[in-house]
């Protein structure tokens, strides 16, 4: 009677986890022009950079790009661009680039072979003034969300322009029951749960912190 009673729990348990909001998790690289090797969830090298996207918890996208060929290569400014959730495409200023300056040319950055920058993209319609300045998010954190990141670089006399697509992750919240307590957690909405039993508790395994 009690493995009944314990299997019904379970089956109760798992039919209504997928009730539970969703909530984000992260953005994962989707699509990359031109074509090159996506690795990870937002990691992109063909045979002339390797870059890297941080989580996108922040405002705005944060990267590491390296220099990968045996050639110096420049990063034009004032031909990348972030495109947000609407679809407006807009400018984008880099670290260290005051923000009175905001409306002015953006100088490039050089990076030669083996080199790597660690660097930012905030879009210029995030940045107002009331009084000192702001940098309002760029990054939706919700479900369906696009988000594209073009930059342009600059080899000898050829230009190569990267379009970063990402796609917002969303995350299901489930429960564990541990003693009689009920504790929430989260994990993502396409591994599959499952359950053991552990003394007096019923745990969901995969579970993410």
């Amino acid at each position: 009677m009690r493995k009944v009673l314990f299997l019904g729990l379970i089956l109760i348990l798992l039919s209504t986890i997928n009730a539970f909001p969703l909530v984000l998790d992260n953005y994962k690289l989707t699509s990359v022009t031109p074509k090159g090797k996506i690795e990870g969830e937002r990691t992109y090298e063909d045979k002339i950079i390797r870059i890297e996207f941080d989580d996108f918890t922040g405002k705005y996208p944060e990267f590491t790009l390296r220099n990968i060929s045996n050639t110096p290569l420049t990063i034009l400014w004032d031909l990348c661009a972030f495109v947000d959730s609407t679809g407006r495409s807009q400018r984008v200023l880099r670290s260290n680039v005051p923000f009175l300056d905001r409306g002015k040319p953006v100088p490039p950055t050089l990076v030669i072979p083996g080199a790597f920058i660690s660097e930012i993209i905030v879009p210029l319609e995030s940045i107002e003034y009331d009084g000192e300045w702001i940098v309002n998010n760029s990054i939706p954190k919700e479900e369906r969300k696009t988000l594209t990141v073009v930059l342009t670089v600059e080899q000898g006399e050829k230009q190569t322009t990267y379009i970063f697509t990402f796609e917002s992750v969303m995350a299901s919240r489930g429960v564990l029951v541990e003693g009689g307590a009920f504790v929430w957690v989260t994990y993502r909405d396409n591994v599959s749960p499952s359950a053991t039993s552990s003394g007096l508790g019923l745990r969901i395994a995969r579970a993410l912190p």
